[in-house]
């Protein structure tokens, strides 16, 4: 509460929720690995292609992986839709937050879907 001008969670008591709750949710990396990618890879597709391969020692590293064709760019509306949340939603957020992503984030995060689809 007493970083006034944090990137993302502002000093208000909604915000003392998301911490306690990114602190009971944490869970250790188990993974003693480093993921390197070469070439152009959008958020989704190496998320992807690691949870693919991530998991198993024989598979090949991701950067052994073909990258894309290229693809086009990612939106704001993708980046955040990579995280989880719908693309909808993510796009009312961005709109509701003038597009600032990281106000759109805190949004996502604090308030409710219907209150963003407004």
């Amino acid at each position: 509460m007493a970083r006034k001008k944090h990137a993302t969670l502002p000093a208000a008591p909604a915000s003392l929720g998301i911490v306690d709750r990114f602190a009971k949710e944490f869970e250790p990396v188990t993974q003693p690995r480093t993921w390197r990618l070469a070439g152009a890879w959008r958020a989704a597709d190496a998320a992807a292609a690691i949870d693919a391969v991530g998991a198993s020692a024989s598979a090949p590293p991701p950067s052994a992986l073909a990258a894309p064709a290229a693809a086009p760019a990612e939106t704001p509306a993708d980046r955040l839709a990579a995280m989880g949340w719908p693309k909808a939603l993510c796009e009312a957020a961005l709109k509701k937050a003038r597009g600032d992503e990281d106000a759109a984030v805190d949004l996502l995060l604090t308030e409710p879907a219907a209150a963003l689809a407004l």
